[in-house]
């Protein structure tokens, strides 16, 4: 049972403003696949040995997938410019019973960010169909309904601006013998949410997911949650198998907020990086080898050397076959000159590692976001747990300054309401 209007509460509120989602919408556990997947015993071995391993782990979770998918099936995936959905790209074209002209991919962001504009890189260097979407155009809908069909989509409180663009390829491809692939779980299972210094209790751990969870300041709305009281108060496994960090990640964050967005269908999506073979290996080796995915980065590199030498957002505009350190510099300077070039022009700056798009901007826009946004706020605001001057908040942002952060979460529980109504 999905929590409508009847059921909704200020405590509800509270925890969606807090953390941009509902923590505790339904049970809070972690999914069983990862549960039976992560061990005591390390998966240990040379490095050679290990990057041996990684590279069949990767073969054989395609293999596994695409053998329950039908021979003729046309493979679109949403590519971005970090290395999750370049891997299932790369993995999808070095399989030889797959034809290239059944694969394609979907680009969407906004003109000038690392993820917009390497990512059609790579489709171009891959020889694959690329369709473009660019947020800012007036052809993305932004209207109440399309919101609230969101909201129904992914049947929970959710980010609903995030939500509402992903949902754009699975209204474009939700069609007979089609299937997107996501790259849901891929970075936190190889790495990239392992805690360098791991929490030794569980109490530490939920105030390091608290602190690095929450979304509105207190200047912003008044928070009257603890927000521990819709977290749970005990781990799910041992810390020898998991650290208590990505416990919370992978049974909340992941669960809660990230798969209704980018994966709420099985019957659409293909999510490779839940596979139980993937899931074995992955969650096993050292800890060394998946602190900020140095295992991961070594075999994609071996395994896809073409499309891995090609630039990333993971390292500022580099590939990552250079140096952490050159791509922290390349992306300073990327992003002072455009700062500067912004500013000579008199142009709006649009920061090259920004997410999707200026969602600011599309609220002051008359033709995108701004009159369902001031519609839904004026509605949402006669909830119980909103303490806010919704119409000075409203001017404010118009005249200059930036609530949209605020004004999402907002248009996030409304929507969600409505179509619980």
């Amino acid at each position: 049972m999905f929590p409508g209007q009847k059921e909704w509460s200020s405590i509800k509120t509270q925890a969606v403003l807090f953390f941009g989602y509902l923590p505790n919408h339904g049970e809070i556990r972690i999914p069983k696949s990862i549960r039976e997947a992560a061990r005591e015993g390390q998966i240990n071995g040379s490095k050679h040995e290990l990057v041996r391993q990684g590279r069949d782990c990767i073969r054989q979770t395609f293999e596994r997938q695409l053998s329950e998918l039908p021979a003729n099936t046309h493979h679109v995936v949403p590519l971005s410019g970090g290395l999750d959905s370049r891997t299932i790209l790369a993995a999808l074209l070095n399989h030889e019973k797959i034809n290239k002209s059944n694969i394609s991919t979907i680009t969407f962001g906004t003109p000038g960010t690392w993820d917009f504009e390497l990512s059609q890189e790579v489709a171009k260097a891959a020889g694959v169909e690329n369709e473009v979407i660019d947020l800012t155009s007036t052809d993305v809908g932004w209207s109440i309904d399309d919101l609230v069909e969101t909201a129904a989509w992914a049947e929970r409180p959710v980010p609903i601006l995030e939500a509402r663009i992903n949902k754009i390829p699975a209204e474009k491809y939700s069609k007979q013998n089609t299937v997107l692939w996501s790259g849901f779980m891929g970075d936190p299972t190889v790495g990239s949410h392992q805690p360098s210094s791991p929490c030794d209790n569980w109490n530490c751990a939920l105030e390091h997911f608290i602190d690095n969870n929450k979304q509105v300041n207190k200047h912003d709305h008044p928070i009257t949650l603890d927000p521990k009281e819709v977290l749970p108060s005990t781990p799910f496994i041992d810390r020898a198998k998991l650290s208590y960090e990505e416990q919370l990640d992978y049974a909340i964050r992941q669960q809660k907020y990230i798969k209704p967005i980018v994966a709420p269908s099985d019957e659409l999506y293909v999510k490779p990086f839940i596979d139980e073979r993937w899931l074995s290996f992955w969650l096993n080796i050292p800890p060394s080898e998946r602190n900020d995915r140095r295992l991961f980065k070594k075999i994609v590199k071996k395994e896809f050397p073409n499309l891995f030498s090609l630039p990333t957002s993971t390292n500022y505009g580099l590939s990552i076959s250079r140096h952490p350190f050159l791509g922290k510099v390349n992306g300073a300077i990327s992003i002072l000159t455009r700062k500067f070039c912004s500013e000579l022009k008199g142009h709006r700056y649009i920061h090259p590692n920004m997410n999707y798009a200026p969602f600011d901007d599309l609220m002051r826009d008359s033709d995108r976001l701004a009159p369902a946004t001031e519609e839904l706020l004026l509605e949402v605001n006669n909830r119980d747990g909103i303490y806010i001057d919704v119409e000075t908040l409203w001017k404010e942002h118009q005249s200059g300054e930036n609530h949209s952060n605020l004004f999402s979460l907002l248009l996030s529980i409304e929507s969600h309401l409505r179509f619980k109504e």
